[in-house]
């Protein structure tokens, strides 16, 4: 019976990383950031992708310079999918990792607005946001 979930579990994942798979030329080609689109700043994830594929490519250096935190993904996606797919209730630990590692991205994301602001491409403001637009509409 338990097996029967498990499989369950597994084409449902299969399932999805096909779509994510299909997806990817889309989202890689026009993909931008929603928070930095509208706002105008980087959001807490911006560069990760950059230091995903920088880490695939074993270039960490690089890696660490989009966003430090790249190697949190690289344990904690596969950790979750083998949590998934093993049926593990969320329990109050897992919750209590969740929000200590958004807690972590947050305490990054602050360091990183303060010390690299405007020194690399990342961490620079977005002058065709929305907000820029209405704010250079209301001004002139």
């Amino acid at each position: 019976m338990q097996n029967h979930g498990f499989k369950n579990r597994l084409k449902k994942l299969l399932l999805f990383l096909l779509m994510i798979a299909a997806a990817s030329p889309l989202f890689l080609k026009f993909y931008r950031c929603p928070i930095r689109a509208f706002f105008g700043i980087p959001c807490p994830g911006c560069g990760m992708t950059r230091a995903l594929f920088s880490a695939f490519t074993l270039d960490f250096e690089k890696a660490f310079y989009y966003h430090p935190l790249f190697w949190l993904v690289l344990i904690l996606v596969p950790a979750g999918i083998v949590y998934y797919l093993l049926g593990k209730p969320y329990t109050a630990n897992v919750r209590g990792a969740i929000l200590g590692v958004a807690l972590l991205f947050i305490i990054v994301y602050i360091i990183r607005l303060i010390v690299q602001f405007g020194q690399n491409e990342i961490m620079t403001l977005n002058k065709n946001s929305v907000i820029f637009k209405i704010w250079n509409t209301i001004c002139n």
